[in-house]
């Protein structure tokens, strides 16, 4: 059963099969959310939860996220005989809590339990959103090993027949002149993921990381003669100057501190505007508003620091997605090209154009 935008576990891994024609179980799956490389979410059902800012209490019947921390005590909870785990917090999209009379600045908001015991999952309620399981097939499994499982012949019909020039060409207008195996020659518009495509196919069989293609192409964009893949690994592009606007800003024990801050500042107000002290009430929500800004700023939709693996994460994510439009666009106009691409790019941390024999590109 599909749950609107989500999957249960038991329909995601018939999915992944589907697409992949590899085997998962439910266990894989939830072992990749406590290992973080998988997003789990929680289908809530008759929650009484509360909104600490406001004193809202009401009944939450939707979607919230689950950090590993927590998933990982819950399915410990379940193996020793534990048919429900409760929820201690509820991360939730805010524009979905507008419908409560819930507004603020953040992505998410953390909603809490009314009592201990208002907020029960079981492991059937864990439910994956679609683009997350969608994402973690493109990162995890390869195109290449997608593709067996649809080929239906022995013969490679995303190759090149014959031996002369293929064309892969940036005009200075922003199109591209494109010409493959021999057919007529098309002119595209520009489209992101062709900057990555001509990288890789201008190295074959090499692999080059997702992070090290964005730098190529930010450089190029900054420079009227884009940088070539040796010459952004040379000059250490590849890596640090990319995600260094990523770093670590505080730590564990940092966020630990700020929240332990709003639950006084919350405190605080509810004194204010027992005694009707205006002037410190509204001092203390300054407060309030500059900490809950920082930790938003400072930590993922769990709750956790953001990290230089969460923007590494955020780069190759945005790398696979753009070529894939870009080939998805191109199957419009040159579907022999787009196969031949499908099946010999491989996307995810390190991206690759493996052809089987080597082929004659122009690029210029």
């Amino acid at each position: 059963m599909q749950a609107r935008n989500f999957y249960y576990l038991n329909d995601a891994v018939k999915l992944i099969t589907e697409k992949t024609n590899q085997t998962y179980s439910t266990d894989d799956l939830i072992a990749l959310g406590i290992n973080g490389k998988l997003s789990l979410s929680i289908s809530a059902s008759n929650w009484h939860v509360e909104y600490l800012d406001k004193k809202i209490n009401f009944q939450f019947n939707d979607y919230c996220g689950i950090d590993s921390a927590t998933l990982k005590a819950a399915i410990k909870s379940f193996h020793n005989g534990s048919s429900i785990f409760f929820a201690p917090a509820i991360p939730v999209r805010t524009i979905d809590l507008q419908k409560h009379s819930i507004y603020n600045n953040f992505e998410f908001t953390v909603l809490f339990p009314a009592s201990d015991e208002s907020c029960p999952f079981s492991i059937t309620d864990l439910v994956i959103k679609d683009v997350f399981l969608n994402d973690f097939i493109d990162e995890y499994i390869p195109i290449t090993d997608k593709l067996i499982a649809a080929e239906c012949s022995d013969t490679d019909m995303s190759a090149p027949t014959t031996k002369h020039t293929n064309i892969f060409k940036k005009n200075m207008t922003g199109t591209w002149d494109i010409k493959f195996d021999n057919l007529e020659s098309i002119t595209m518009p520009e489209y992101m993921g062709f900057n990555y495509i001509k990288q890789l196919l201008m190295n074959q069989k090499k692999e080059i990381s997702a992070i090290t293609l964005n730098s190529i192409y930010s450089a190029a964009k900054a420079s009227e003669s884009p940088p070539t893949y040796s010459e952004i690994i040379s000059e250490g592009l590849g890596s640090s100057k990319t995600i260094q606007n990523y770093e670590l800003s505080i730590d564990n024990k940092a966020v630990d501190q700020y929240k332990k801050e709003v639950i006084k500042l919350l405190g605080d107000i509810e004194e204010a505007q027992e005694y009707n002290d205006i002037e410190t009430e509204s001092s203390l929500r300054q407060k309030l508003d500059f900490i809950q800004t920082e930790i938003y700023k400072n930590t993922s939709n769990t709750g956790k620091p953001k990290n230089i693996n969460a923007a590494e994460k955020k780069i190759k994510d945005a790398v696979s997605r753009s070529i894939r439009n870009a080939i998805s666009k191109l199957h419009a106009k040159y579907p022999i090209l787009a196969d031949h691409l499908t099946a010999h790019i491989s996307t995810g941390k390190e991206c690759t154009y493996t052809p089987k024999t080597d082929i004659l590109w122009k690029f210029d």
